[in-house]
C-alpha cells in the first residue's frame, strides 16, 4: 500500500444505500427477438444540464493534504462544460466548505425543473464508520474524521431525493463500500439502442458512480490525476456515441481502466431510497444537441463575436476578435452567472449582494417584488476583456419564465476581478 499521503481516506459504508447496476445488455439482446428501432433519442425533450463539482487539496491538520483532487475537479469541470454543455458550480479548496457543499445542492432544488440533470462530483476525503454504519464526505472545514463539520451520507440522500431533476449522478472519487448492494435489480446498459435510450431519458434516476468499494483509494495515477479521474477523463473524451448512458461510460471504459491500474474496484449503483425509478442519467454531447437546436445564425464577420457553441446551449464559450480571455476566467464567468441566476430564483438577496457587492438599493426592491414561481435562465452571446484584463463586459440572453410563458431579453453585465474570482460591478437599468 502507498503511504497515507498517497490515499484518499476510505469513505462511505454508503447508507445512500446503494443497489448495484450490472452489464446485462448485451445478455439481453441477445435473447431479444424483436427489430432493433431506429429512431434517434428524444434530446431535445431532456432538459438542460448542471453540475456541482468539488475538489479539495488543502486539509487542516491532522488530515493530509492531498495531491490531485483540485486539478482533477478542474479538468472534470472543463470537460463537462466545453463537451457536454453543463453549467458548472465549482468549489474548490477553501470555497468547498459543508455550508457551501449543502447549500449549492439545496439550491438546485427550485432552480431545477422535471427535465434537467444534476450531476454532483466530488474529489476529496472522506470517512467510514464501521461501527455506526454511517459514511460521511469531509469538507475543507471538517479538521478530523470526527469533525461536525463532515457531511453524513444520509443528508446526501435526502438532498438527492427532493431535487426536481429528472437525472442525478453522484461521481465521488474517495471510497464507498457496495455491501448493501447484493440484492439488487440490474439496470442495463443501452448497447447504443435508441429505444432504451430513450427510455432512459423519460424516467427518473439517482445514482452513484464510486472510485472503489470500502478501501482506501489512490490519490496518484497518470497525468497529475488520480487513477479514478484519469480513466473517467478518458472514458469522457474517447466516447464515440452521441448520446450514451452513465452505464455505457462506466461499463464500456471506466471500470476496466481503473480495476487494471490499481487494487481499487470501482462501482455504479442505484442510490437506494432517494426516489429512483427505471432511467440512468444520459450524457448528451455537444454536436448532437447543436443538431436538435435552432441554428446558428449566419456565419459571424469580423465584426462578431466568434461563436464556438449555439447560443440555445446551456453553457457557451464565446470570444470576441482580438480580445484575449483565457478559458480559466471564462469558466470563472460562467460560475459567476450561475450563481446569479441561482440567487435570483431563488430570492437569496444575501447571496445577491455577495456575488454584486455594489448592488443598488433599487435593483434589490426590484428583485424582492419577482413572482414567486417564476425563473431566469442566463446564456452568454459574447464575453469581451477589457484594457488592463481586469474587467469584462459579458453580454447575455435572459430567458424569464412564469406560468407557462417565457420571454428573452438581451442583458449586459459589467463585471471586474476580484483577488481570483470575478464579482458584478453593474447592470445597466435598461436590463
Amino acid at each position: 500500500m502507498k503511504g497515507f499521503h498517497n490515499i484518499r481516506l476510505a469513505t462511505f459504508t454508503m447508507p445512500l444505500l446503494l443497489v448495484a447496476i450490472a452489464p446485462a445488455a448485451y445478455t439481453q439482446a441477445a435473447r431479444s427477438l424483436e427489430p432493433v428501432h431506429t429512431e434517434a433519442p428524444r434530446v431535445a425533450d431532456n432538459g438542460k444540464y448542471y453540475a456541482i463539482v468539488i475538489g479539495i487539496n488543502n486539509y487542516p491538520s491532522p488530515l493530509k493534504p492531498l495531491e490531485t483532487a483540485v486539478k482533477d475537479a478542474t479538468s472534470v469541470a472543463a470537460v463537462l462544460t466545453k463537451s457536454y454543455g453543463f453549467q458548472v458550480n465549482l468549489l474548490l479548496n477553501q470555497d468547498a466548505t459543508r455550508v457551501n457543499i449543502l447549500n449549492a445542492i439545496n439550491r438546485f432544488r427550485d432552480l431545477l425543473n422535471e427535465n434537467d440533470n444534476l450531476l454532483i462530483y466530488y474529489a476529496g476525503h472522506g470517512y467510514s464508520d464501521h461501527a455506526a454504519d454511517k459514511a460521511y464526505w469531509l469538507p475543507i472545514d471538517a479538521d478530523s474524521i470526527y469533525s461536525s463539520n463532515r457531511i453524513i451520507a444520509d443528508e446526501l440522500t435526502t438532498d438527492i431525493r427532493v431535487q426536481n431533476a429528472r437525472h442525478v449522478l453522484v461521481i465521488s472519487d474517495s471510497c464507498y463500500s457496495g455491501g448493501l448492494s447484493r440484492d439488487a435489480d440490474f439496470p442495463t446498459e443501452s448497447a447504443g439502442q435508441s429505444v432504451f435510450l430513450n427510455r432512459m431519458l423519460k424516467s427518473r434516476s439517482r445514482t452513484l458512480m464510486a472510485s472503489g468499494g470500502d478501501e482506501p483509494v489512490s490519490d496518484s495515477g497518470t497525468d497529475g490525476h488520480s487513477v479514478f479521474a484519469y480513466a473517467l477523463l478518458r472514458a469522457f473524451e474517447q466516447q464515440r456515441q452521441s448520446v450514451f448512458t452513465a452505464s455505457d461510460l462506466f461499463y464500456g471504459s471506466v471500470r476496466q481502466q481503473v480495476a487494471g491500474k490499481s487494487d481499487q474496484v470501482p462501482q455504479y449503483s442505484v442510490i437506494r431510497n432517494s426516489n429512483h425509478d427505471e432511467g440512468d442519467f444520459v450524457f448528451v454531447k455537444k454536436d448532437e444537441q447543436l443538431a436538435k437546436s435552432p441554428a446558428v445564425s449566419s456565419t459571424p464577420t469580423t465584426d462578431q463575436p466568434l461563436v464556438t457553441q449555439s447560443p440555445s446551449d446551456s453553457f457557451v464559450v464565446l470570444k470576441a476578435p482580438g480580445k484575449a480571455i483565457s478559458d480559466a476566467d471564462l469558466a470563472q464567468i460562467h460560475q459567476l452567472l450561475t450563481q446569479y441566476e441561482i440567487a435570483v430564483n431563488n430570492r437569496d438577496l444575501k447571496q445577491l449582494k455577495t456575488i454584486w457587492p455594489e448592488i443598488p438599493p433599487k435593483k434589490v426592491e426590484q428583485y424582492k417584488t419577482i413572482p414567486k414561481g417564476a425563473r431566469i435562465s442566463i446564456t452568454i452571446t459574447m464575453a469581451t476583456l477589457l484594457e488592463g484584463n481586469d474587467n469584462a463586459i459579458v453580454k447575455c440572453k435572459q430567458n424569464y419564465w412564469l406560468d407557462g410563458k417565457t420571454q428573452d431579453d438581451n442583458v449586459t453585465f459589467y463585471m471586474g476581478r476580484l483577488n481570483s474570482g470575478w464579482i458584478i460591478n453593474q447592470i445597466p437599468s435598461s436590463n
